[in-house]
């Protein structure tokens, strides 16, 4: 094993000669406040338990696992209360290992200090049948990569609900082949209670997408799934800047309540090409301030029916859009011209007569 200090005794960076990290003495090396283990394949072996136990790690922030040849599972251990009590940063990005959270993660006082948690693009070993259902109901799994427990306690109502990661602001589970349905324990908007950036792409979620989220989230992804479902009106997501939901199984028409009550007030950037979405443009989404920040807007390669609504056209619609993109639908009809100046249109490969001037 090749142990490099740096100038700061708080970090360790390790070399590239083979080593295995099952050694524990690490933990006693009170000041350290740092392990990456990044890009590095010949680190070998697989995660101590040890390292969750007391007095391991008193003043460890950050733990990143990246481009390494680890295996084995992740250790119930480190989800001990005594364990990882100044850890706010947990990334495990494209190992070996098998991504599946211990239920013991999820357990109140848990990683007590933990802000952002990333496991991305792992090589997962699929779970059985048994290990993927984690004791839950099949609606609340995720291929048990966030346990019932991680979420909320579903025997307590919402005032009195006991939240894990409390502190937790950023959650990436993508490239990682989860499946099943996104948690209805999501469904709650007291469900970790400071998460803004949420990121599920890229794995095989199916089910539909919930209605309520967390109260304060700014950033949603679920793109290249089979989720099938979108909710009619949500009062959840008024903070929402991205909603991404591209290359899914979306069926139905466009919720005319996303342009009612001001349910997007700071969204600006949807998402929504590539699903099986009918019906024509809501016309209410062109109404004023139903999308007071909207900046682009993609729902190409949909199959979408109708003309352009002319509210969508008019000075007070989507004042601050930069983009339609409406390649590859089904809509028709001569193109209208729009009163703002900076939208650039993408209307390649559909039904329109013809192109107009941007008026200025």
């Amino acid at each position: 094993m090749s142990l490099h200090a740096t100038q700061r005794p708080e970090e360790i960076i390790l070399g590239t000669k083979t080593f295995s990290v099952e050694h524990t003495y690490w933990c006693f090396v009170l000041n350290l406040k740092n392990i990456l283990l990044t890009y590095n394949y010949m680190c070998v072996g697989s995660l101590p338990p040890s390292w969750g136990s007391k007095g391991a790690f008193p003043m460890l922030g950050r733990l990143l696992l990246a481009s390494t040849d680890l295996t084995g599972a992740l250790p119930a251990e480190w989800g001990s209360p005594a364990g990882f009590q100044q850890l706010t940063s947990l990334a495990i990005l494209g190992s070996c290992i098998s991504a599946v959270l211990p239920a013991t993660w999820g357990c109140t006082f848990a990683f007590p200090q933990l802000q952002e948690l990333s496991i991305v693009n792992s090589h997962l070993v699929q779970p059985t049948q048994e290990q993927s259902l984690g004791g839950l109901d099949q609606d609340q799994t995720m291929c048990s990569m966030l346990p019932h427990e991680s979420l909320v306690n579903s025997s307590t109502t919402q005032s009195q609900c006991c939240v894990s990661w409390p502190h937790l602001t950023t959650l990436r589970l993508f490239r990682s082949a989860i499946h099943g349905s996104i948690p209805t324990a999501f469904a709650n908007s007291a469900a970790f209670p400071k998460l803004l950036h949420l990121d599920l792409q890229d794995n095989l979620l199916t089910g539909t997408v919930p209605a309520v989220w967390p109260l304060y989230l700014a950033y949603l992804n679920v793109h290249n799934n089979s989720l099938s479902g979108v909710p009619a009106s949500s009062t959840s997501l008024s903070q929402l800047q991205t909603l991404t939901m591209s290359n899914n199984m979306l069926a139905g028409e466009l919720p005319s309540a996303w342009g009612e009550n001001s349910v997007f007030q700071r969204l600006m950037r949807l998402e929504l090409m590539g699903n099986p979405i009918v019906g024509t443009l809501p016309v209410v989404w062109g109404s004023k301030g139903a999308f007071p920040s909207l900046m682009t807007l993609q729902l190409s390669n949909t199959s979408l029916t109708g003309t352009i609504p002319t509210e969508w056209t008019l000075p007070t619609a989507f004042p601050k859009l930069a983009g339609l993109y409406i390649e590859g639908t089904h809509l028709s009809g001569v193109l209208p011209t729009f009163h703002n100046p900076r939208l650039q249109l993408h209307a390649d490969n559909s039904n329109f007569a013809s192109v107009p001037a941007q008026s200025n």
